[in-house]
């Protein structure tokens, strides 16, 4: 029930949640790493490329934070400190509300891993796709394909009423 809840009732605006939800994150990972003023990086969909990706300047996950915090629903990082936007541990998921997957690619010690979070009906599951050795700041980033070609369009104008009084 708590699953159906979040995925389907919470967010009145799939969209919108996933941009809130995981720019609110990535400016987290930047405060919790000490680059409060580092601007985080959104990437917005496009034709060429329909998915929308925001990066942060985080410490990254270690395989075990990537399973518990993606998957988990109630999991955060961040209870710990009134310096942090989110910590009720369910916007990590958001991507869940608007489609069937989304990628996490971690940046940590040197080595970068990705990840595909997918849901079925009966589960939520992270699936580690592969990892290399990288020279990549340490950091996340969340990619959410785009699942209908028309949500381009609402991405970009969600974006900029969203983004209007961030430091960019």
């Amino acid at each position: 029930k708590i699953i159906h809840i979040v995925e389907n009732d919470i967010y009145t605006d799939k969209i919108l949640a996933v941009i809130r939800e995981y720019s609110c994150n990535a400016y987290d990972a930047n405060v919790e790493n000490g680059k409060r003023d580092v601007p985080i990086t959104v990437s917005l969909p496009s034709s060429l490329c329909p998915e929308f990706k925001v990066r942060d300047g985080g410490k990254g996950l270690s395989e075990e934070q990537i399973h518990e915090i993606y998957v988990s629903y109630g999991e955060s990082t961040k209870t710990a400190s009134d310096d942090y936007v989110g910590q009720l541990g369910i916007g990590s998921k958001s991507g869940f509300a608007y489609g069937d997957n989304f990628i996490v690619t971690s940046y940590n010690n040197g080595v970068k891993t990705v990840y595909n979070a997918v849901k079925s009906d009966s589960k939520r599951e992270i699936v580690k796709l592969y990892s290399e050795p990288s020279d990549e700041p340490s950091g996340i980033e969340v990619t959410v394909p785009v699942v209908n070609l028309q949500d381009i369009r609402l991405f970009k104008s969600k974006c900029l009423t969203f983004f209007q009084y961030w430091n960019v």
